[in-house]
């Protein structure tokens, strides 16, 4: 219960990851989750130059996964939303453990 009183009513929590594998190349996705407690509307992902990809509204909790198109240079991503959100990243690299 104490943990909906410390969340923000508009947050977004962006992972954008960069998966390099020896077989397939490089994949890339961006994970967008809602982590305040209000629905954030009017999301837009900038992941490259003429690849902007839009979602209406994300639900308190929920996740969305957004992919670049096979033919957009990756670099950073750029999310925004209404009631001010604005986020720029860096793709990263996942951890590759043994085995």
């Amino acid at each position: 219960m104490n943990q909906k009183i410390n969340k923000v009513p508009f947050r977004l929590e962006v992972d954008a990851t960069k998966d390099s594998t020896d077989m397939a190349g490089t994949h890339y996705r961006v994970k967008v989750t809602n982590i305040g407690i209000n629905l954030v509307s009017n999301i837009s992902v900038y992941l490259g130059q003429n690849d902007i990809q839009h979602l209406n509204s994300l639900a308190p909790d929920q996740t969305w996964f957004f992919y670049p198109r096979p033919d957009t240079y990756v670099s950073t991503v750029e999310v925004s939303a209404d009631n001010g959100i604005s986020i720029t990243t860096d793709f990263r690299s996942p951890f590759k453990g043994l085995g």
